[in-house]
């Protein structure tokens, strides 16, 4: 879907703030909101929201909405890490993966790409540090999704190769190229 950004999510830390971390999305992402609105975005006790954070969402979450499936939540008691998958509006839950850290204690990191405003990168948020590298197309997946670029290829058309000719080995350029002129 355009516009939709894929985050890949990994939390870590204490199983015990793990958990908590994880039954409080459950309970405020997932069963009293499926689809989360702008306007109640600040009403999720992430943390205390000032007056500013409380008009504009984007501040905590860095989104509009957020959308968790269940599924992907399953922790077991000695789990020391989850990974799960989210879709946002327009831009990655990195704030969110802040806010979340820094009330439960733990650790994250998010791997994001939005395709339809070029936005990939890898936030990750360790022990009070925060680091967020943003990447171009080529850059992300030739580092960040190792084994994706050849399985990908028949999907790339000349616009990505523009944006990946620089990361490409030979090979992976003339498959791109043969795809696109030989269809």
């Amino acid at each position: 879907m355009a516009n939709h950004c894929s985050n890949w999510i990994t939390l870590s830390g204490n199983p015990e703030n793990l958990k908590k971390a994880v039954m409080f999305i459950r309970e405020w992402l997932i069963e009293k909101y499926e689809h989360l609105p702008n306007q109640i975005l600040t009403d999720i006790p992430l943390k205390e929201w000032n007056e500013a954070e409380r008009k504009d969402p984007y501040t905590g979450f860095g989104t509009k909405w957020i959308i968790i499936s269940e599924a992907d939540l399953e922790l077991s008691d000695n789990d020391d890490s989850i990974s799960f998958q989210a879709e946002s509006a327009w831009n990655p839950v990195n704030p969110f993966i802040k806010n979340l850290c820094i009330k439960f204690d733990i650790n994250g990191e998010n791997q994001y790409e939005e395709g339809g405003c070029l936005i990939y990168g890898v936030y990750d948020y360790t022990e009070g540090m925060e680091d967020d590298k943003t990447m171009s197309k080529g850059e992300y997946y030739r580092d960040v999704i190792p084994d994706s670029i050849d399985g990908e290829l028949e999907y790339f058309d000349l616009d990505d190769y523009e944006d990946l000719k620089s990361v490409l080995s030979k090979e992976q350029k003339l498959k791109i190229l043969s795809n696109e002129f030989c269809e």
